[in-house]
C-alpha cells in the first residue's frame, strides 16, 4: 500500500468535527412515529447508514447519503478522521472509480454507526476497521450487479478482512494518517499550494440566460488558474457582446481584493494602449452586491452581506470603428469573477455602457453558484477554526443543477511535487 502523506489523499487526514444537527429535509421532514415509539436522532442515522449498505444503488440512495452528509455538517457531536485506507486513486487520476465517493462517503457513515453504537472513546484504530467494512459492504453489493466496477484496492481489503487480519493491515495506515493529522493542523495555509491543495476541484453552475442576454459558448483556458470564460449575447444583435470570466485566487483580504482590482485595471490599459481614445480610462469606483442571506453555519465561516465590485468604463477603436468597454472586478467564494462588456460606441456611450455592465453583474451575481473542495475543507485553512467561505470540504460535491442553468468543473490534481 502506498504511504499515506498528509494532504495528497482525497480522504486523508480529516479531523472535522462532524455534526449531527438534524438539517437535512429528507431527515426532519419524515413522517412523525407515534410519540411513545418515536425514533431517535442516532437510531435514524444508523438505520439509513445500514439501508445503504444493504441497498447502495437504491432509487433514493443519493438523496439519503446527501442528508447524512448535510446532517453530519452541522454540529460537533462526532469527530470523524476520514483515513485513505482504501488507498484509491486521486480525483482526476484515469484509473479512479465512478463509485469512490459513494465508498469514501460510506466510511464516515460507517464510522458515526461504529460511534454511535460503541462511544466516542473507542480507539481510532476500531473506528476505522468500522469504517472500512461499511465501504466493504457497498463495494460488495455494487459489484455483484456491476462486476465492470471491480477495484483491487477494495479486493484486497477483501481478502484481508476474510482472513481476519483487516486490523493489523490497517494499523500502521491509521498510525500514518494521525501522523499526516498532526502534521497539517501544524502547517500554515501559506505552505499548501493553491490548485491540487487548497482547491481540489470546484464546480460554477451560472445561468444561460440573464434578462435578454444569452450564453452562447464557454472557453476553458489551458493554464489551470486562468480558469475559464463565458461570453453572452443578444439575439439578432451585433453590437455589443459580454464576457464573464471565473478563475480561483484562494482566500484574499479586502485590502487584496482592492489592490488587485487596481492592477488588473493597470493590465487592461497596458494591453489596449495602442487601441484607447479620449478621455482616458476611468479611475476605478465601486459598487456593493448584496449577497442572500444563508442560515448560520458553525462549520463555515459566515457568507458576507456584500461583495464589493471594482468597475472601470473606456473607449477604444476597432477596424469597424470606436467602441465604449466596461470591466468589473470582484472576489466571491475563492475565485475572481470579471465581467467584461464591449459594444459599439454608436449603440451605447461610456456612461450608458457602465450602467448596463452594473446592472448585468447585479443581476448574474446572485445566480451563480460556486463550490470547491480540498484542503480548504480542513478548519485551520479558514478563519477562527471554520471553513472558508466557498469551500464545501474534502470530498468533491455534486450540486444540483437547475433548469436553465449550466455546470462548470474543474479538477485540480496535485503537482509531482504535492503528490509525495
Amino acid at each position: 500500500m502506498a504511504p499515506i502523506t498528509a494532504l495528497h489523499r482525497t480522504a486523508l487526514g480529516l479531523a472535522l468535527p462532524l455534526c449531527l444537527a438534524l438539517v437535512s429535509p429528507l431527515l426532519a421532514n419524515e413522517p412523525a412515529a407515534p410519540a411513545a415509539e418515536e425514533e431517535s436522532t442516532h437510531a435514524k442515522v444508523l438505520r439509513y447508514t445500514r439501508a445503504l449498505e444493504e441497498t447502495p444503488d437504491a432509487a433514493d440512495a443519493s438523496e439519503v447519503r446527501k442528508a447524512l452528509i448535510d446532517w453530519a455538517m452541522n454540529n460537533g457531536e462526532f469527530e470523524v478522521n476520514l483515513c485513505n485506507v482504501m488507498d484509491l486513486p486521486e480525483l482526476g487520476h484515469k484509473d479512479r472509480s465512478p463509485i469512490t465517493t459513494e465508498l469514501t462517503q460510506q466510511m464516515l457513515f460507517g464510522n458515526i454507526a461504529f460511534q454511535i453504537e460503541h462511544g466516542t472513546d473507542t480507539p481510532e484504530l476500531a473506528r476505522q476497521v468500522a469504517a472500512a467494512d461499511s465501504a466493504i459492504k457497498v463495494y460488495t453489493v455494487m459489484l455483484s450487479k456491476h462486476p465492470e466496477l471491480r477495484i483491487a484496492q477494495m479486493d484486497a481489503l477483501i481478502a484481508e478482512q476474510k482472513a481476519g487480519r483487516l486490523d493489523r493491515h490497517l494499523t500502521p495506515v491509521v498510525t500514518d494518517c494521525l501522523a499526516a493529522r498532526r502534521t497539517r493542523v501544524n502547517q500554515s495555509p501559506d505552505e499548501v499550494p493553491l490548485l491540487g491543495g487548497f482547491l481540489r476541484e470546484t464546480s460554477v453552475i451560472y445561468p444561460e440566460r440573464i434578462g435578454t442576454w444569452v450564453m452562447i459558448g464557454e472557453h476553458r483556458f489551458d493554464t489551470a488558474p486562468y480558469g475559464a470564460s463565458l461570453r453572452y449575447e443578444r439575439p439578432d444583435d451585433n453590437t455589443g457582446f459580454i464576457d464573464v470570466y471565473i478563475y480561483p485566487v484562494g482566500m484574499n483580504s479586502p485590502e487584496a481584493v482592492a489592490e488587485q482590482a487596481a492592477i488588473e485595471r493597470d493590465a487592461l490599459q497596458q494591453s489596449w494602449a495602442s487601441q484607447l481614445v479620449d478621455p482616458p480610462m476611468s479611475a476605478l469606483s465601486t459598487f456593493k452586491l448584496p449577497v442572500a442571506p444563508a442560515k448560520p453555519s458553525p462549520y463555515h465561516q459566515p457568507r458576507p452581506k456584500s461583495v464589493t465590485a471594482y468597475q472601470v468604463d473606456f473607449g477604444f477603436k476597432r477596424e469597424d470603428g470606436p467602441y465604449s468597454g466596461a470591466f468589473i472586478y470582484m472576489v466571491d467564494r475563492l475565485h475572481g469573477i470579471e465581467i467584461r462588456y464591449n459594444a459599439k460606441a454608436s449603440s451605447l456611450d461610456r456612461t450608458q455602457l457602465r450602467k448596463e455592465a452594473e446592472k448585468f453583474a447585479r443581476e448574474v451575481f446572485p445566480q451563480l453558484s460556486i463550490v470547491s473542495n480540498g484542503s480548504c475543507g480542513l478548519p485551520q485553512m479558514g478563519i477562527d477554526g471554520k471553513l472558508a467561505d466557498g469551500c464545501d470540504g474534502i470530498e468533491p460535491v455534486t450540486p444540483a443543477v437547475g433548469e436553465g442553468k449550466r455546470e462548470l468543473r474543474f479538477e485540480y490534481t496535485p503537482s509531482p511535487d504535492t503528490a509525495q
